[in-house]
């Protein structure tokens, strides 16, 4: 075969071709190739070599000449690394990875992926390809979204969540040679801190209860904003309730179920968050006057509402309904909680702090920590999956708010009583004592 050369009468290797462009009025170098599943493909450079500069009014990147792309084919073809599949779009990376874990996932956390989905869908850095993006690029990208867009720490989590595990995939099945892009630590103080939900004091929490018992509002909402604070449930959790879930007789919370809403569409989820999650809670005599009302004072209805679980078990007997007779989920009692808060700090003087059903939750859990119930009995009452998540209770609270010398005189602090004290021993009654043995130091155990 005859030698083949470019404009510049460069010879041209095997695969290597020149074509003179008519639109642009430039030359373009392309190279045709067999990847390693046996496709041809092609690809495209304005350049032959590093050293060519790169034309102007092209969105050539440096290091991108042929010669350099045909290298990094060839060690790829050596590697075992899929080209056609590193060439597509982070977009398209993030829809794969999406139909693969799709049967795996709960449908809460494949509403979450889905989101993230529709926000790349319109991101001019998700069109690049997957092999071409690097964990510089990506930081930055991160960097413009939080000062550009204004988005903080906790969505940006969420969405490197996503991505991460999408290019670990990727990288698992030979796709990318590079190190997964988003693997980098994600700093608070680069993209600012996670809005903590404090627990109310015993004070706030009073007030608010005072508050809602008394308003002609808001008092028909009082018995489950004092079943939150009282058992520490997860909202989707108390929004399952059933009345076969409560046991008035033996004073115990059966929780083993949730109730989601998912794009409108209303499902009962047969597990808990966790695992630990499924839990009897013992109720107290409070609790249980307030689930008394509650059940007694549940509507008629002329056709119980049946909800289904993935694999058909049915639950009814909710609890829970707004006015119109439908079952309320997590975003109604976000509501009621925000309007009451807002209805009183328009009343008082002194304001409360955002109040929220996960607030609830941190103080009940805080209460019941400042009472010095052990952390592994709170663990069971909360349904955390570790200790740890329990202990960072511990760690809020205001060492300031106890009277130390009024604690440690507590009776349950006090392990033995006093009742007799030791008799003063006399000189002339001492008994003879072994003689103490001096042991050398060779004569110690190892």
């Amino acid at each position: 075969m005859a030698d083949r050369f470019d404009h510049k009468r460069r010879k041209l290797q095997k695969g290597e071709y020149e074509e003179w462009i008519e639109k642009r009025q430039l030359w373009r170098y392309k190279y045709r190739y067999t990847d390693s599943k046996g496709k041809s493909q092609t690809i495209y450079s304005y350049t032959l070599t590093k050293n060519d500069p790169i034309p102007k009014g092209t969105s050539q990147k440096y290091g991108d000449s042929l010669r350099e792309q045909e290298a990094r084919i060839q060690q790829s073809i050596i590697e075992g690394i899929d080209n056609s599949k590193g060439n597509m779009s982070m977009y398209d990376l993030v829809k794969y990875y999406i139909e693969v874990k799709t049967p795996d996932v709960k449908p809460t956390t494949l509403s979450g992926y889905k989101t993230v989905e529709k926000f790349l869908s319109t991101e001019e850095f998700a069109k690049q390809k997957i092999q071409d993006i690097t964990e510089p690029e990506a930081q930055l990208w991160f960097d413009s979204l939080h000062t550009k867009r204004g988005k903080n720490y906790s969505s940006l989590r969420v969405l490197r969540g996503v991505l991460r595990p999408a290019f670990t995939m990727a990288r698992k099945a030979m796709w990318i040679r590079q190190p997964n892009p988003f693997g980098f630590e994600m700093l608070q103080k680069r993209y600012g801190k996670v809005k903590e939900r404090e627990a109310l004091s015993r004070a706030n929490m009073r007030r608010f209860l005072d508050f809602v018992c008394e308003d002609s509002h808001f008092s028909r909402y009082a018995y489950g904003f004092m079943i939150l604070f009282g058992t520490g449930l997860r909202i989707s959790e108390f929004c399952g309730l059933t009345i076969s879930d409560v046991d008035l007789d033996k004073k115990i919370l059966h929780v083993n179920h949730q109730l989601h809403r998912v794009r409108n569409r209303m499902y009962v989820e047969d597990s808990t968050k966790t695992k630990a999650g499924a839990r009897d809670l013992p109720l107290n005599d409070d609790m249980v006057e307030c689930f008394r009302h509650v059940i007694q004072n549940r509507p008629q209805m002329t056709k119980e509402p049946v909800l289904k679980t993935a694999d058909g078990k049915e639950y009814t007997g909710f609890l829970w309904f707004d006015k119109n007779g439908n079952l309320e989920v997590a975003q109604h009692w976000e509501n009621h909680f925000r309007w009451a808060v807002k209805k009183f700090n328009s009343i008082y003087k002194k304001e409360l702090p955002s109040v929220t059903p996960h607030v609830a939750r941190h103080t009940y859990c805080s209460n019941m920590a400042s009472a010095g119930m052990n952390p592994k009995v709170l663990q069971k009452l909360m349904g955390h999956a570790s200790l740890d998540i329990t202990m960072d209770v511990y760690t809020h609270i205001n060492i300031d708010d106890y009277n130390l010398l009024e604690m440690v005189n507590n009776k349950q602090y006090r392990f033995y009583k006093m009742s007799k004290l030791p008799v003063e021993s006399a000189d002339d009654t001492d008994e003879d004592e072994p003689e103490m043995i001096e042991i050398e130091e060779n004569d110690t155990d190892d």
